[in-house]
């Protein structure tokens, strides 16, 4: 039960900052989150660990460690963003709110995801991804993974949560998601899906496009030689007479500038690469829920 708890809190402040950190962005500020993140994490996990606790103080201690995440601010602003999350950890450790329910989670889980276009609304408009990028992009794949993850494990029984395999299992599953935002978080993961999108452009796509334009070159010729067997005065002229190839100056490549790529390439890449994500984890979503309640 451990690990679940650990996604469930994990995917409710993931979904706080996703939009906390993208209000922001739009701001021109990237607030450094990412380390009272994963101390407002801890915090909650030692107060699941001390739930049968007496008294309640002994409990509600850990809460004090929380006090480390302003020391990160750089101004009142971020202070502000980081205070509604401190307080829902207090809450849900001066509740007990511990227990999980299947339906209760797949319905927030759910609301969540709805809520999650707002964030590529402004983005899709202005065709400016830089602000989710920086901020938000990682805490999106957070959510979702996690959430994903966290619905799979609620559906399994008590006696199949406590087998160590199902616990390794998932595990790993939630550390490679943590990596995995932590990679967004810095830009390499996009910047390499990027160039791997680049190179699948310029070795797959451009060559099928060049294909098909010889294709139908070669196909209105046949056509226009089929049309002169019926009106003797068309002149037919082969596709490769009337095209001129201009072949451009060699640039000079003794220069150290490494290559740049065309910004629109760039934005495209983007945009697909958030689009891929979020389709696959939307399509495994819908596959783990269609298979109705848990045992």
């Amino acid at each position: 039960m451990e690990l679940i708890f650990f996604c469930k809190i994990l995917t409710d402040l993931a979904l706080y900052f996703a939009f906390g950190t993208y209000i922001f962005a739009w701001m021109g500020h990237r607030p450094p989150v990412m380390g009272p993140f994963l101390i407002m994490l801890v915090t909650a996990m030692i107060c699941y660990a001390l739930r049968r606790k007496q008294p309640e103080i002994l409990r509600l201690l850990p809460l004090s460690l929380m006090l480390f995440c302003f020391l990160f601010p750089e101004n009142i602003l971020d202070s502000l963003l980081l205070a509604p999350a401190c307080l829902y950890v207090g809450f849900v450790a001066k509740r007990q709110l511990f227990r999980l329910e299947y339906n209760t989670q797949h319905d927030a889980f759910l609301f969540g995801v709805k809520l999650l276009p707002l964030l590529l609304a402004p983005s899709l408009l202005t065709l400016d991804f830089e602000q989710l990028e920086q901020g938000a992009l990682p805490f999106v794949v957070l959510y979702l993974v996690c959430g994903v993850l966290l619905m799979r494990m609620l559906r399994h029984d008590e006696a199949t949560i406590q087998q160590t395999r199902f616990k390794l299992q998932n595990a790993a599953a939630v550390i490679v998601c943590c990596i995995l935002g932590y990679e967004l978080s810095r830009g390499t993961a996009l910047r390499a899906g990027a160039r791997l999108l680049s190179l699948f452009y310029h070795k797959v796509i451009s060559p099928l496009l060049m294909l098909v334009a010889y294709a139908l070159s070669f196909f209105i010729y046949l056509f226009t030689l089929f049309l002169k067997l019926f009106f003797k005065d068309i002149e037919v002229t082969r596709p490769e007479s009337s095209y001129t190839e201009t072949i451009p100056s060699t640039p000079d490549v003794s220069g150290t500038n490494p290559v740049q790529f065309p910004p629109w390439l760039v934005l495209l890449g983007k945009i697909l690469l958030v689009a891929v994500i979020l389709l696959l984890v939307f399509l495994l979503l819908r596959r783990l829920l269609r298979r109705g309640k848990p045992i």
